[in-house]
């Protein structure tokens, strides 16, 4: 049995822990406990340095009666509203379960994010989103009706990955230190907490249906549609008062809606996050001044995402830029995210490492000067366009556009030559330095994702390029001829380049990588398919048509909507 009275250690109590909040110290009841009516205990076991003990276990009873009354002081500041939401869509996930734990389906999204979505989206602060899985829904019962009798079971990653290494534990304490002085979360922020755990949920269930342990379309669409309707609850003061979950929530909305295949309403939703990032001014560096480290971080990478992604829909979908810095009446003065960044894994997790860390925030930066390089290039060829039409003849300016022209074709080509081994060769990267064999591997998928989505967009998007400059009339400037059976040569081996990839890596890799992938994917069958019908060359035109049948192959394989689109217009 353990004692109600504060012992000669200095440590928080039980409630105090688990809510986060600074703990007093003050017998026989603290100060945080006092007010919050809740007993002050102090059963809990603390937290160790080094090696974890075999002995060290938690009692379940213990530790769910400290859960429930975490809870209790957190559901009042929920409004009705928002409560009715997420009591509807437990009680509808748990008729789809048949009896098996809520809480494991919201532990399984959470890691099947960090395995296979945070490599190239790493939106998400580790350690909290699984301090508010556990806050928020412990048991995942509706919150105003714990049961006293059902214990939590969660879905971990094998034994031999899950322990944490001393380093591991360290950050981990790090970041209980940090929560330690924080005020206990507002109204606004409980349902955000809440909204966001549904909105990863729905991403993760629509982007990898086949990894869940139950129907994926089922559970994100449930998930998809109880998301965006809490959003609706506390809207306006979510607009009034923004923060990073205010854009991350409505990012997570566009990838499952994307993954749906509903690309208008996704691009809707998409300038919805844009917008809240103007209006948080996050492309100023002066605005990440006294924020919170975390959110801060949050933000910034928040502000590189919604970047790239306003890059990829105007360049893959012909819609137009709604967060480029030309829309601004000033430059972008925002930094990348630092290499050395690593307060977003939680290292309690024996398979997350700075280096890993590290890792996902190159390969993350990578990819954003990609896009940025492809759109410099199609500003200037715009520019290019522009100039000669209504130039008058100025070969002066025509010819220093011309030489810019040229130099963003340089740039986006050299961008790839010095990027580290493991995004150059993974197949021959040594991961040991990683960990054991289990945490090698965990670091070689993650690799492997990277991989993916930097050598197949850079591919996709030159092919795209080269032929945005022929349809411009200027396809001469990059090195291309201009002759026609000899520009379709080049484009089928551009083409060929793309698919020559695909088939170097792993197929779960790809998708892994969603439906930005697939419609990269697309855009080439779609550059074959026209090559297959135009091309005067019989060789050209056969060796397109077998290419674009293998192109189909993939998209079909990956199960997406765009290969329908693509089938229907073969037919047409």
């Amino acid at each position: 049995m353990c004692s109600h009275v504060r012992k000669s250690i200095s440590r928080a109590c039980d409630g105090c822990r688990q809510r986060r909040v600074r703990c007093d110290g003050v017998q026989p009841t603290c100060g945080s406990c006092t007010e919050t009516g809740l007993s002050c205990t102090y059963c809990l076991p603390t937290k160790k340095r080094g090696p974890r003990g075999k002995g060290a276990r938690v009692n379940n009873g213990q530790m769910l009666t400290a859960q429930k009354q975490s809870n209790a002081a957190l559901v009042p500041s929920i409004r009705q509203s928002t409560l009715a939401i997420w009591n509807d869509l437990i009680q509808d996930l748990s008729r789809l379960l048949d009896g098996a734990s809520v809480e494991s389906l919201f532990a399984e999204f959470i890691d099947l994010y960090m395995r296979h979505l945070f490599p190239i989206t790493p939106l998400i602060h580790e350690p909290s989103l699984r301090e508010t899985a556990s806050r928020i829904c412990p048991t995942c019962t509706p919150l105003d009706k714990k049961s006293e009798d059902r214990v939590s079971s969660r879905t971990t990653l094998p034994s031999t990955i899950s322990e944490p290494s001393s380093h591991g534990l360290e950050e981990h304490d790090r970041f209980e230190a940090q929560y330690l002085d924080r005020k206990p979360p507002t109204s606004i922020q409980l349902e955000r907490s809440l909204n966001l755990l549904t909105a990863l949920g729905a991403a993760v269930a629509a982007l990898l249906p086949t990894k869940l342990s139950v129907s994926g379309a089922r559970v994100a669409a449930i998930l998809l549609n109880s998301s965006r309707q809490m959003l609706r609850t506390f809207e306006d003061l979510d607009v009034l008062e923004p923060c990073a979950n205010s854009i991350i929530i409505r990012y997570l909305h566009v990838q499952a809606i994307h993954a749906f295949g509903q690309m208008r309403v996704s691009w809707y939703v998409f300038g919805e996050a844009v917008r809240l990032a103007q209006e948080m001014r996050l492309q100023d560096e002066s605005s990440y001044l006294g924020l919170d480290p975390i959110e801060a971080l949050l933000r910034r990478t928040a502000f590189w995402q919604l970047s790239t992604g306003d890059k990829s829909y105007a360049v893959l979908n012909a819609q137009p830029y709604n967060f480029h810095q030309w829309n601004f009446d000033k430059p972008f003065s925002v930094s990348e995210v630092a290499e050395d960044e690593d307060r977003f894994l939680d290292y309690s997790l024996l398979h997350n490492s700075p280096r890993l860390a590290a890792c996902v925030i190159v390969g993350f930066n990578l990819i954003s000067r990609i896009f940025a390089r492809a759109t410099d290039f199609l500003m200037s060829l715009r520019l290019l366009t522009d100039f000669v039409s209504t130039s008058g003849g100025n070969s002066e300016l025509i010819r220093g556009q011309k030489a810019h022209l040229e130099e963003s074709d340089f740039k986006f080509h050299k961008l790839l030559n010095n990027i580290p081994q493991w995004l150059q060769q993974p197949e021959s990267f040594d991961f040991s330095a990683f960990g054991n064999e289990a945490v090698a591997a965990y670091a070689r998928e993650y690799v492997w994702i990277q991989y993916t989505n930097i050598h197949l967009t850079f591919r996709a998007l030159r092919l795209i390029l080269v032929q945005k400059a022929l349809d411009a009339g200027f396809v001469d400037l990059i090195g291309y001829s201009p002759e026609p059976a000899l520009i379709a040569f080049h484009k089928l081996d551009l083409a060929r380049d793309v698919l020559t990839m695909i088939r170097a890596v792993p197929f779960e890799a790809i998708k892994a990588n969603g439906e930005s992938m697939v419609e990269k994917i697309r855009q080439v069958g779609a550059c074959l398919l026209e090559l297959s019908q135009s091309v005067s060359t019989p060789a050209v035109a056969s060796r397109a048509t077998e290419d674009f049948q293998e192109i189909l192959d993939v998209l079909a394989s990956l199960d997406s909507r765009a290969s329908d689109a693509l089938a229907q217009r073969i037919s047409s």
